[in-house]
């Protein structure tokens, strides 16, 4: 039954999470499945949904091309490094990493985009960072706390 209930949240989730992608510019919902993936340490299953995530992204281009791929890297090195330093899986945890990954969005949008001769505007690329942070940490509790339906802690 675990199995069903494991399939059917992220049957659930991978959709609402290209929704709310959809009609928030700049935004990553997906890598808060990522997040509960790491902080679950599920390697198996982060192993399986990282190169889906990958594709995705590449596909319906949010970043400049070949960003997705050192996006979600970074992301993963941010976690260790972070869970190296602060011992949790807590709401507090996540929000560090989201204030981490505000600099690293910039980073690689202004990086990237200027390789690929795509003059990036810092004003957009603030915006994209301000709204990944606020927007990761009650989406991570969100969906923590709907996997407790999965996963009965």
């Amino acid at each position: 039954m675990k199995t069903i209930k494991e399939w059917l949240w992220w049957l659930a989730f991978i959709p609402f999470s290209l929704w709310v992608q959809s009609h928030t510019p700049g935004l990553d919902a997906l890598v808060v499945g990522l997040i509960v993936l790491a902080l679950e340490e599920r390697l198996r299953a982060l192993l399986l949904f990282l190169p889906l995530c990958i594709l995705i992204q590449e596909g319906i281009g949010t970043q400049p091309f070949g960003a997705s791929f050192l996006w979600y890297a970074a992301i993963l090195i941010l976690l260790g490094v972070l869970h190296s330093f602060v011992e949790g899986r807590n709401f507090f945890f996540v929000v560090l990493l989201a204030l981490a990954m505000a600099p690293l969005t910039m980073l690689l949008g202004y990086g990237l985009g200027s390789l690929q001769v795509v003059a990036p505007n810092i004003h957009t690329l603030l915006g994209k960072s301000i709204v990944q942070v606020l927007f990761t940490p009650p989406y991570w509790a969100l969906a923590a706390w709907t996997r407790r339906w999965v996963h009965r802690v």
